[in-house]
């Protein structure tokens, strides 16, 4: 279900109501139904399709950590919703996360509607395929790193570094906006979802969560980065919601994600965040 091949007249419509429409259909059971034990091995199977490769010539593709870094549920959106977070590494990084999650459809019990949402960590161009197929996502470009606002140079032991990025992670004020105008809270989630080396340290992926669900609607990437000789903490806000977002820090507004032509309910003007509706699947009894 990808908006962007839209006739342009409809396009607005599409962009405005699309997410709303796209709700309407997701009915089904309740989350409570379904445990995620049974749905893992069809989101891992989904997961295993893809070859994330981070240049375009495909020489070298991107390793799958088959563990996710989260399993969560929204019982109170699509009649239950549950997924699983997926990372693509090289090495010890990651440069791809999948959220692969599923609903009920159309008062089925077996009957579930996959759907394959995405967002790059890579600073270059990822290039993505499907089964040896091109694949719906293919981002245009690669993510920016930014000075966190406010702070000191980074400590150089990694124990000290995981303390300070928990403190930082803790100093945002996040939240979000439905398509109906409601505003969520978001909270930080107590460690981080996944850490790794980077040469002045310790890097990690911290979540936000809402009060609909444990699903991470907003994460970031924290890195020590050399600043004119000096390492300094740095972020990257990844977006996974069709919500708006926005970032605070110190009462000051730091980055946002605001619908529009450009940024739509299933994909922002880069297609570095990528959301669409996959096939349908049925459980196995």
């Amino acid at each position: 279900m990808n908006n962007r091949y839209a006739p342009i007249l409809i396009f607005p419509l599409i962009a405005l109501f699309g997410c709303q429409f796209a709700n309407s259909q997701e009915t089904g059971l309740p989350s409570d139904e379904v445990s995620n034990e049974q749905l893992f091995p069809i989101h891992l199977e989904s997961a295993k399709e893809f070859l994330i490769s981070p240049d375009e010539s495909l020489s070298k593709s991107l390793k799958l950590d088959e563990k996710p870094i989260f399993v969560w549920s929204n019982p109170r959106r699509a009649g239950g919703q549950a997924g699983h977070v997926f990372l693509w590494k090289d090495g010890d990084r990651p440069l791809a996360l999948g959220t692969i999650f599923s609903f009920g459809w159309q008062q089925v019990p077996t009957n579930r509607k996959l759907v394959h949402e995405w967002h790059s960590l890579s600073e270059t161009k990822l290039s993505v395929q499907r089964s040896g197929e091109r694949s719906q996502w293919q981002p245009k470009a690669g993510i920016k790193f930014s000075v966190v606002p406010g702070n000191k140079a980074a400590s150089e032991s990694a124990a000290r570094q995981s303390l300070e990025l928990r403190n930082i992670a803790r100093q945002f004020e996040i939240h979000s906006i439905d398509q109906q105008g409601t505003r969520w809270p978001l909270r930080v989630l107590p460690a981080p979802l996944a850490t790794y080396k980077v040469d002045s340290g310790i890097g990690a992926l911290v979540g936000w969560v809402g009060d609909a669900g444990s699903d991470p609607e907003l994460l970031m990437l924290f890195e020590p980065r050399e600043v004119a000789a000096v390492s300094v903490w740095h972020f990257v806000p990844i977006r996974m919601t069709d919500h708006e977002l926005f970032v605070s820090k110190d009462q000051q507004l730091v980055w946002e994600s605001v619908r529009s032509l450009d940024d739509t309910s299933f994909h922002d003007k880069d297609d570095l965040y990528f959301r669409y509706q996959d096939k349908l699947v049925e459980l196995k009894q």
